[in-house]
């Protein structure tokens, strides 16, 4: 009998451009450019700057580039750097097609790397991606509650089977050796969920770097003849049952109804996905006038289980941490409303330290609101209600969140993100070089030609 991991590297393979609709290549060149500014936005991180001292420490074959860095080196290490940085602003784009959420763009950080070692052209660097995401996506959507997290695993674990999907393919290997990388990925790649509880150390930050460099180091050995464990996913100690709890065969294998990477979004804003429509709410009732030094209360409804995963953990009332602001929905909430804005700046630690957000919190509650119950959890509505000092009751409702499949961010929007990230850390003039490469991805004949432009 054929096994899942084999089933479901032959349907993550079945993706050539030709056969892509241009709305689809267009979505990958958006996350492309979406994931290298993340990369170049978050170099300044103290996670990304040890994970980045740790690479330049080690002596590897120069073959890939780490974003901001003039030397290369090794595709595992590039992409364990590349992960860092892409996930230090929490700014990078999210799928909540299942029951846990995830955040497939990470691998795009492994497979640029591997891209660029092996010299592939832009067209197989995009087929990849999709094949990632596909492959990523499609095992998201069939894990059955209550899923990953409440089993004690972290969605970055999902890493683990889509870096192999798409990396074997840019090294041309066989069903064989695909099947084995991502057999032997999996196996290696679950990852704790206590990483983002309580008091959220800095190491949050190479959460994804860590699956991910695991991911490309297991398809080199799959190169190389390493095998990996058949029934790794529906195996008696396999993923299904020790990882996902429980894993919906037919919706793992099913046609698929449009590509999956269109049932992923990007972030409007640097914090984590539950929150991105509570602060697009709280920033509505900015711009209508309400001034936090007004407020008397301010109350967030959520449907139940945002609301079980954003109450239910005392470290997101009171953050000590860049990494815990930005899981913290009272946090960004407060900002949002004293600054009319949430950009990355607004977790420093000088922020972190005011009394302003922190005197506004004492202000803000969560509750469950039934009739958010009725909406889709993925969609992460929410509902703003704040009573004023003078008796004003002022209410805002997103019911989907900005930058989702149904919302999405306008290339117009994304274009701005990428050139503030980019603004004060890449050389001048190097942003708009880096997006007219990006634009042209699809027809350029050697990835090497974009990865110059990230070295500096």
């Amino acid at each position: 009998m054929v096994d899942l991991a084999t089933r479901l590297v032959d349907l993550a393979l079945d993706q050539s451009l030709p056969s892509v609709s241009p709305a689809v290549v267009h979505e990958a060149k958006r996350r492309v450019l979406d994931s290298i500014a993340c990369m170049v936005g978050g170099r300044s991180g103290d996670s990304s700057q040890m994970a980045l001292r740790y690479v330049r420490e080690r002596r590897a074959r120069p073959e890939a580039t780490v974003v901001g860095e003039r030397r290369r080196t090794s595709p595992e290490l590039a992409a364990f750097a590349n992960g860092a940085l892409i996930r230090y602003l929490d700014f990078h784009d999210s799928s909540s097609a299942g029951v846990d959420s995830a955040h497939p763009s990470g691998a795009i950080a492994g497979l640029l790397a591997v891209a660029e070692a092996r010299g592939a052209g832009g067209p197989e660097l995009i087929e990849a991606i999709l094949s990632a995401y596909d492959a990523m996506v499609r095992v998201q959507r069939a894990v059955r509650g209550p899923g990953m997290v409440a089993q004690g695993f972290h969605n970055a674990t999902l890493l683990g089977i889509g870096v192999p999907v798409g990396a074997a393919r840019l090294l041309n290997l066989d069903r064989k050796a695909v099947v084995h990388a991502l057999r032997l990925s999996l196996t290696y790649s679950p990852t704790l969920d206590q990483l983002r509880h309580g008091q959220i150390p800095n190491s949050k930050g190479i959460t994804d770097a860590w699956v991910v460099s695991t991911g490309v180091r297991a398809t080199l050995l799959a190169e190389m003849g390493m095998e990996g464990p058949e029934g790794v996913i529906e195996g008696a100690w396999g993923f299904a049952p020790a990882v996902a709890g429980e894993i919906d065969e037919a919706a793992l294998l099913a046609a698929p109804n449009g590509h999956q990477m269109l049932e992923t979004g990007l972030k409007a804003y640097p914090c984590v996905g539950s929150a991105q429509s509570a602060v697009a709410a709280v920033l509505a009732l900015h711009a209508q006038g309400v001034r936090a030094e007004a407020v008397s209360s301010l109350e967030i409804g959520l449907p139940l289980r945002l609301y079980e995963s954003l109450a239910g953990d005392p470290g997101k009332f009171a953050p000590a941490t860049k990494e815990a602001a930005d899981h913290s929905l009272p946090y960004c909430a407060a900002v949002a409303l004293l600054k009319g804005e949430l950009g990355p700046g607004l977790f420093s630690e000088e922020w972190l330290q005011s009394p302003a957000p922190r005197a506004l919190m004492t202000r803000i509650t969560l509750r469950h609101d039934e009739d958010l119950d009725r909406l889709p959890t993925g969609a992460g509505p929410a509902r703003v209600t704040i009573h004023t000092v003078d008796g004003g009751v002022h209410e805002a409702r997103v019911l989907d969140s900005p930058g989702r499949p149904g919302n999405p961010l306008p290339d117009a929007v994304l274009s701005e993100k990428f050139r503030m990230l980019c603004r004060g850390t890449a050389p001048e003039g190097r942003a708009e070089q880096v997006e007219r490469a990006v634009r042209r991805l699809d027809q350029m004949r050697d990835v090497r030609r974009l990865t110059a432009l990230l070295r500096w």
